[in-house]
């Protein structure tokens, strides 16, 4: 039965409960508060694990919660939960939050960790112990020890007596108590800057004449200077919402100025509003007393310390650098404030850096003594060695207080010992040989090097001298300059002859130092050899190569001028003459651009060969160059016999040169001059028979030419040449002709040939024979060639729009001008500003070309331009059929030379039908070049050729001509 029910409710109790409830709800509010601020206490320090996850950084954060929790506990002691239940889901939800935000480093700090969290859990069982049993009697309940109810509180029951419930205003008649029994200074002010209250401790040391405050201004109790000074802007901040926590020197109701920690809290009403702050003092005189002399104290040390040559420093509890002295900031390169801000973490040497700190950080969690060696890369550059020494400190109460430690700067040190290891290095590990004496020279070590080259054991020459090595090639007198020349500067070098321990002798390098002690007596002598036998014969080699060439194994340009000097010189004495003879090959660019450069330096090696067969034994043969050779020729009697040297040169390539599977037919073309009568020195000669041999080679080649005066104006005539052609391009002075090219299958023309043609003032109208070869043996060819490609495209782009036609021209290039890096970007340029398609352009190549273009991607670059290319005087090359299938070429171009005789010599109507049947086997197109008459076209016809170009369609002619003809012609 539960009883009656109460039908109306006494208005005295309902006011008293109500004072009761108000009661309890401050008391809520309160705890509410201070729990918000331990909140936010954890939740910065989670959030400074979080940036600061560093090793280094784990203790500092470990100890500032561990103190954290306690001062928890201590608080939820003061203010209770409203249940036990919410007690311990807070510290549940700590827990939680604390074990996801850490990450502890190693199984010592983890342990660390675990003891904070059972002190915690210890505590808060006690306060669930207490807070349950009153719940429990409140509600009648009796519980099992250390179970939970449904709502998951913490239940625990009594073995003695009920537990008195303890109602509102006895709880806060207890707070009041203990408020003023608290040795600490405690009052309240409110918004006017009046006390509320203040216990006793307070009004004691500020006001001797009344215990009681209440109602004055701060002003009154502490007076105007201290309250304006120092005290209302901190209230002020406070009333804002900001505490404040500040030491200060306050003159007290003794009359004398006491030290005092003092705080502001902010109070706020049942609804949140600031409506005064709660003032906490606590005297800390004493404390400063002993702070000051431990000042003192510690300046004497810091005196000390800084005359120490050894770095000194100390650090904290939570790792920070407390102090360093004079000589660690002279070691670490920062002042001592930067040394206390930023430490020296950030300047271990890289390679260090993990190990250092990884072992500093395990020593600290357990308190362990540190020594480390590793390096410091200073600010300015330098790198120091370093030892680094030190201790745990504790404080009376056997508190870890952190670290006093030393630096010492072992730079020197480390330094000596590396150049010791390097120097013992040096000495096993030098191909060098090394003899190490006393005084008295009597050997006493030797490395593996001396044994290596010797021949000798150490144990065979310790205690012998150096002379056991002397192989006899030196005399006496020659050693006595060697150790004269040591006596007087210390040292000697030079070359000697040294012997082995089987007997053989063998040259080497050496190199004898004295070594000297502090008194200046000589106390070793040190020996470096090396052997020098295979620079011996390098030396040998290069002297060789100097004056030979490594191809042929024939002598060489140098050795060659010397020779016609030496021969000039015995000539001039001995009222003698010499001749020399100048060749090189006529189509050796040939047999490189279409065989490889392989194949050109075996032909060049057999023409060696049976040259050196062929000539008498005092006839002297160089290879000068390239393809050029010279032949010397003394002591003939007569002009004739030169002229039978000649014939037999030229005669030898008459027989075919067996390279590989080639059978190479080639010939050469000779220059001959004469001394005296062709020059007097040896250059002259050589200048001369070099313009013979091309006046030979102007004349169809394969054949000789002696000096003559007029060959030298003929020489003259080359240089002026090849300077006329870049004036010719500036003044205007070249043109571009166009030949047409016709279809035979239509008869229509489809394209043209461009040819330069040069009309000089000077020199009237210059041959293209004359000058392009000149061109494109020198670099105005690159210059020359784009003029004309862009003269022709710019008029074939003109052509095309203006008569809308599909008109292609045709433009020769030479080898040097596709040889070069840019001929790409050259040709792009052109149909860019020109505007030309590709597909109107076509570029005419030789044999040799193709061939030495195929790997480089150039023709490919080109054909995917859409640009024709053309094998221009296709067989008059050594192309190789079965490789040309594969290259980008779509046109050949018969050479004139198989067109001219095409009618009358059979052979010549064989190749050409043989040319025009392979280019249409592999879908090439086929046009033949140099067609004059109506009976070569009607055979080309009868052959099915594709194209043709000749005199007989046209010759070339300007481009406003060609206009006229063959264009303004069809439109009538």
């Amino acid at each position: 039965m539960l009883g009656n029910q109460n039908r109306g409710a006494d208005p005295r109790k309902t006011a008293e409960k109500g004072k009761e409830n108000n009661i309890e709800e401050s008391m809520k509010l309160l705890r509410k508060k201070y729990v918000e601020r331990l909140i936010g206490q954890i939740d910065s320090i989670g959030l400074e694990m979080i940036d600061l996850q560093a090793q280094d950084k784990f203790e500092k954060a470990c100890i500032a919660i561990s103190a954290l929790l306690k001062s928890i506990a201590s608080s939820a002691l003061t203010f209770n939960f409203q249940t036990v239940s919410q007690q311990a889901a807070f510290l549940g939800s700590i827990e939680h939050e604390w074990r996801a935000t850490l990450h502890p480093p190693n199984d010592n700090e983890l342990a660390l960790f675990r003891r904070n969290l059972v002190l915690m859990k210890t505590i808060a069982a006690r306060l669930a112990a207490s807070e349950n049993c009153t719940e429990s009697h409140q509600s009648g309940e009796l519980r099992t020890p250390g179970s939970a109810d449904n709502n998951g509180k913490l239940n625990v029951v009594s073995d003695s007596k009920a537990v008195t419930v303890i109602s509102p205003n006895d709880r806060l008649r207890q707070y009041r108590l203990m408020v003023s029994t608290s040795q600490d200074m405690l009052a309240m002010i409110d918004r006017e800057y009046r006390y509320v209250i203040a216990n006793p401790s307070y009004a004691k040391a500020f006001c001797n004449h009344s215990m009681d405050i209440t109602g004055k201004t701060v002003e009154e109790v502490l007076g105007r200077e201290f309250f304006y000074e120092k005290a209302k802007k901190r209230i002020d901040r406070t009333f804002e919402g900001k505490p404040q926590q500040f030491e200060t020197s306050v003159g007290t109701s003794t009359q004398e100025h006491r030290h005092m920690s003092v705080s502001y809290e902010p109070y706020m009403d049942m609804k949140g509003n600031i409506t005064g702050l709660v003032v906490s003092a606590k005297d800390i005189t004493d404390r400063k007393q002993i702070e000051e002399e431990l000042k003192n104290n510690e300046g004497r040390f810091r005196l000390l310390a800084d005359l120490s040559p050894v770095g000194i420093f100390r650090k904290d509890c939570f790792g920070e650098i407390i102090y360093v002295n004079k000589t660690t900031s002279q070691i670490i390169g920062k002042s001592r404030t930067k040394c206390m801000e930023e430490g020296w973490n950030e300047n271990i040497f890289p390679d260090d850096s993990a190990r250092v700190i990884a072992r500093w950080d395990r020593a600290t969690s357990l308190h362990h003594n540190i020594h480390e060696e590793f390096r410091l890369l200073k600010d300015d550059g330098d790198i120091v060695w370093i030892i680094c020494e030190a201790v745990p400190s504790f404080d009376a109460n056997k508190s870890f207080v952190g670290y006093i430690g030393t630096l010492t700067d072992i730079t020197e040190i480390k330094t000596a010992n590396e150049k010791d290891k390097l120097a013992s290095t040096v000495f096993e590990s030098t191909k060098d040989g090394i003899i190490i004496t006393d005084a008295d020279t009597q050997i006493i070590s030797v490395n593996p090097s001396f044994e290596k080259i010797t021949g000798y054991s150490e144990e065979e020459v310790i205690g012998a001298f150096p002379s056991v090595l002397h192989s006899g090639k030196q005399n006496k007198a020659f050693y006595e300059k060697i150790w004269c020349e040591i006596n007087l500067k210390g040292s000697w070098h030079g070359e000697l002859w040294n012997r082995r321990k089987n007997g053989d002798i063998f040259p080497t390098w050496l190199s004898i130092s004295s070594v000297r002690n502090e008194e200046d007596k000589i106390v070793n002598y040190v020996s470096v050899f090396s052997d020098i036998s295979e620079v011996k014969k390098s030396a040998e080699q290069l002297s060789w190569l100097a004056f030979h060439d490594p191809l042929t194994q024939l002598s060489n340009r140098l050795m060659f001028t010397e020779k016609i000097e030496h021969s000039i010189a015995r000539a001039k004495r001995e009222q003698s003459s010499i001749a020399v003879l100048f060749f090189d090959f006529d189509r050796f660019k040939h047999v490189n651009d279409s065989l490889g450069h392989g194949v050109g330096d075996e032909l060049l090696i057999k023409v060696a060969q049976r040259l050196r067969t062929l000539l008498r034994e005092n006839d002297s043969l160089s290879r000068f160059g390239g393809d050029e050779f010279t032949i010397l020729i003394e002591n003939y009697s007569t002009i004739s016999e030169v002229y039978v040297v000649a014939e037999k040169v030229i005669g030898m390539f008459l027989e075919p040169f067996e390279i590989n599977e080639h059978h190479l037919y080639t010939s050469i073309s000779m220059g001959i001059s004469v001394f005296p009568t062709d020059g007097a020195t040896g250059e002259t000669l050589l200048r001369n028979a070099d313009s013979a041999m091309y006046r030979a080679k102007e004349k169809g080649g394969n054949d000789y030419e002696f000096y003559t005066t007029e060959l030298t104006e003929s020489a003259h005539e080359r240089v002026r040449l090849e300077s006329g052609i870049r004036n010719a391009i500036k003044k205007g002075e070249m043109a571009v002709h166009f030949q047409p090219q016709v279809e035979l299958e239509t008869g229509k023309i489809t394209g043209a040939e461009a040819l330069v043609r040069w009309f000089s003032p000077d020199l009237g109208q210059v041959s293209p024979s004359r000058f392009i070869p000149i061109a494109e043996e020198s670099t105005v060819i690159h210059e020359l060639g784009s003029w004309v490609l862009f003269e022709a495209c710019a008029k074939a782009a003109e052509w095309t729009k203006t008569f809308n036609k599909d008109f292609r021209v045709a433009v020769n290039i030479s080898s040097r001008q596709i040889q070069k890096n840019d001929f790409i970007d050259v040709v792009t340029d052109i149909l860019d500003r020109t505007g030309l398609s590709g597909h109107n352009l076509e570029l005419e190549v030789t044999e040799g070309v193709v061939m030495r273009q195929a790997e480089t991607g150039v023709l490919e670059r080109l054909k995917s331009m859409g640009i024709m290319l053309s094998i221009d005087d296709f067989g008059t090359g050594y192309s190789s059929l079965s490789y040309l299938r594969n290259l980008p070429v779509d046109r050949l171009k018969i050479d004139q030379m198989f067109v001219k005789e095409i009618c009358e010599v059979k052979s010549d109507v064989t190749i050409v039908r043989s040319v025009i049947a392979m280019g249409h086997a592999m879908g090439l197109n086929v046009m033949a070049e140099g067609v004059e008459t109506k009976a070569q076209l009607d055979v080309l016809k009868k052959e099915n050729c594709d194209g043709i170009q000749g005199y007989f369609i046209g010759k070339p002619t300007p481009a406003k001509d060609f206009e006229s003809r063959y264009f303004l012609q069809e439109q009538d």
